[in-house]
């Protein structure tokens, strides 16, 4: 008779642990028993074979699901399980660690159990006499092993007793806001997923989806009872943004297609496809997010209006018409998010105001002004949960609310980056990954006559480059990236390759990175307040008030002054803080953007209308005969006795040139378009380097 041991997979230590594939269970050192899925014990042996490996989801599937059709987020479902009966930290691991872009690898020490010393041959466990409980077993001594058990037991009770202690002191303590919550992968398929929504009703989830390499954001429906997606649009367009009707009969979704924008909305059969599809609003003008009202028979969204800012609008779907809901003040970006509160009672709207966010919320009936906050960042996402609103700034999401004061708490601050959130029904789904994932690449400047030698640098990473500045002075490179969890300054050059700059330890806006011309400093903005950082010992001071609201702040050619747009009650005046003192003074009004261009005297300016030479000294204007769009949202540079700036066409985004000495505008030798509005001219003219938009992967997950 053949041997029926022969095929058994043998039992292992991983760690701490001892488990016995063939009994599905894992076991600790104390003696208590785990039971885990076959898929779980399946993975663990797997990886255990190629231990110290960085093993792909591509490859677990491939060599563990066997002939069966599975998706990613099967796969981090059976990590998590594993993670779970490990006890291990996802953000300080012992036995799997995650590998960004690239899988997991089993990093705990893992010896297999031989003929003497496994347990699983000398004493089996008979699981049916386990007394089971939900997280785990404990089973009967294993005879032979009882001396080392009974040693184990005073340890194991001296566990007990600091864990029971741990827990006395905690009580006996002010509770502390949970900050950090369970995540469970619903969705994770190659490319990237956005603007989620979930229909209790249906049981089925929209998102966004752009895979790899295709060139247009279509919808999709993912049904969670048999964890299938469906294609719902193609075409040549953007399809972004759905909502379900409250009844879940209809989505609305935004459609994009050139300078085009559409709201449709469509009847969703009962095999999932969409039917009768609608255009109830049109626009040349970009439109922002989209949701029902109550009864399901109006549309409220955000859209920018005439003076190019967000407003809240509503569209009665039974007559067509349309209402203006909001009017934000010219010195604002307008209302670009809005949220309906579970209870249908409340309005929420995101403003924004330079570098911070207005959350203004609306009583529906009147609407009138319920609370007011302000955020000192820009908030990316707008939703409320139960009976709180909460909103996503950097990788952190708060919660406000009407219990305590609409006072800012944390919700969750997780270790991974988060894109979107959306809460529907009592939960709460993320985007975890970067959807505006960009790289800083190098491009010959396509102005210059003489054949140069390209020097293509791209300057990349998964948690996103971006603002890079040539310095003045050296070969190095500065930018802001993700790249160490939280936006920090960073610096490349081929000697030393790339070092970070600073250490925040906390979310900050870092934004309008601006190189010295005198040597190896840095200005910029963190929040509003105005900062000057010392590349040389890395030390940063911040120089401007506090209660100013800085953009656009450049240095003079000396390195004397700083000189920055301070947004005042709606006006946009121009200061200047002494480097050296930290003096500040107000120069002029109605000044949206300056660059020094002759000596510390004379400046290219705009007021966000026109250009112009500017006299500081006698604050006299010369117009330039030119219209040249340099508002504060457009990058503009000028280098030599050249000015640059960047404008939208049709094939993208071009870049412009205005000889100064001439006042001409020169035509392109080549044109530089599909790209990113921010860029950085480097001093000898020679090179741009330029944001570019890379392939982003993101993952949908549910937040506890």
């Amino acid at each position: 008779m053949p041997d029926s041991t022969s095929n058994k997979r043998p039992a292992m230590q991983v760690g701490d642990y001892f488990i016995y594939p063939e009994l599905s269970v894992l076991q600790t050192e104390s003696g208590d028993v785990i039971e885990m899925e076959c898929m779980a014990i399946d993975v663990l042996s797997y990886m255990a074979s190629r231990c110290g490996e960085v093993i792909s989801i591509d490859e677990l599937m491939e060599q563990v699901w066997t002939g069966k059709i599975v998706t990613h987020s099967t796969v981090r479902r059976i990590i998590s399980l594993i993670r779970k009966a490990f006890n291990d930290d996802v953000k300080s691991p012992n036995y799997i660690q995650n590998i960004p872009k690239r899988g997991y690898v089993l990093i705990a020490q893992v010896t297999h159990l031989t003929e003497t010393n496994s347990r699983a041959k000398t004493n089996k466990v008979d699981i049916p006499t386990l007394h089971k409980h939900p997280s785990s077993v404990s089973p009967p001594p294993v005879e032979g092993e009882r001396p080392r058990w009974r040693q184990q037991h005073l340890a194991f009770v001296i566990t007990l007793v600091a864990i029971a202690c741990l827990a006395l002191l905690l009580f006996t303590t002010p509770v502390q806001w949970q900050t950090e919550r369970d995540v469970t992968p619903v969705i994770s398929v190659k490319g990237a997923e956005k603007d989620v929504d979930y229909s209790e009703t249906l049981g089925k989830m929209l998102y966004a989806h752009k895979g790899e390499g295709d060139p247009y954001w279509q919808l999709f429906s993912f049904d969670n009872a048999n964890n299938l997606s469906r294609q719902l649009t193609t075409g040549p367009y953007d399809s972004t943004r759905p909502q379900f009707s409250p009844d879940g009969s209809k989505i609305a979704f935004l459609r994009a297609q050139t300078s085009q924008f559409s709201i449709i909305v469509a009847s969703l059969s009962a095999e999932g496809e969409l039917t009768e599809m609608d255009a109830v609003y049109d626009s040349p003008l970009p439109i922002g997010n989209i949701i029902w009202n109550e009864y399901g028979d109006s549309l409220i969204f955000t859209a920018t209006d005439e003076r190019y800012m967000y407003s809240v609008f509503s569209l009665n779907l039974k007559d067509g018409s349309v209402n203006r809901l909001t009017l934000p003040a010219t010195n604002s970006g307008g209302d670009y998010l809005v949220a309906l509160s579970t209870d249908k009672q409340y309005l929420a709207v995101a403003r924004l105001a330079g570098n911070e966010t207005e959350i203004i919320g609306y009583r529906l009936e009147g609407f009138s002004p319920a609370f007011f906050k302000k955020v000192n960042a820009i908030v990316k996402s707008l939703s409320w949960h139960q009976q709180g609103l909460l909103y996503l700034k950097g990788n952190t999401i708060f919660s406000i609310a009407e219990e305590y004061d609409w006072e800012e708490r944390v919700w969750h601050e997780g270790n991974n980056l988060i894109s979107q959130f959306r809460a529907v029904g009592g939960r709460v789904f993320a985007i975890q990954g970067d959807l505006s994932n960009s790289e800083i690449r190098q491009f010959t400047n396509p102005y210059m006559q003489q054949d140069l030698n390209s020097d293509d640098l791209t300057i990349s990473s998964p948690q996103r480059d971006f603002s890079g500045a040539y310095s003045h002075t050296s070969e190095r490179i500065y930018f802001l990236s993700h790249r160490s969890g939280l936006r920090q300054i960073w610096q490349w050059d081929a000697q030393t390759g790339y070092q970070q700059l600073t250490d925040l330890s906390n979310y900050q806006q870092i934004d309008n990175l601006q190189a010295a011309y005198h040597g190896e400093y840095l200005t910029g903005t963190i929040g509003r307040q105005l900062f000057i950082l010392d590349v040389q010992d890395r030390k940063l001071d911040y120089l401007s008030p506090d209660n100013h609201y800085v953009s656009r702040p450049v240095w003079s050619l000396d390195g004397q002054y700083i000189y920055y747009i301070n947004q005042y009650l709606g006006e946009h005046e121009l200061w200047r803080v002494n480097t050296q003192t930290g003096q500040v003074t107000r120069l002029d009004k109605n000044m949206t953007s300056i660059l020094p261009y002759k000596g510390d005297d004379v400046f290219i300016g705009h007021d966000n209308q026109a250009a112009f030479i500017y006299t500081l000294s006698s604050g006299e204007r010369d117009m330039i005969d030119h219209n040249i769009p340099l508002q504060m949202n457009v990058s503009w540079q000028r280098v030599n006795q050249h000015l640059y700036w960047t404008q939208r066409s049709a094939s993208g985004t071009d870049l412009m040139r205005l000889d100064l000495a001439t006042l001409d505008i020169e035509q392109q030798q080549a044109p530089v378009s599909g790209l990113n509005h921010r860029f950085s001219i480097k001093p000898d003219e020679s090179h741009i380097l330029f944001n570019v938009s890379s392939a982003p992967q993101t993952n949908v997950v549910e937040l506890h």
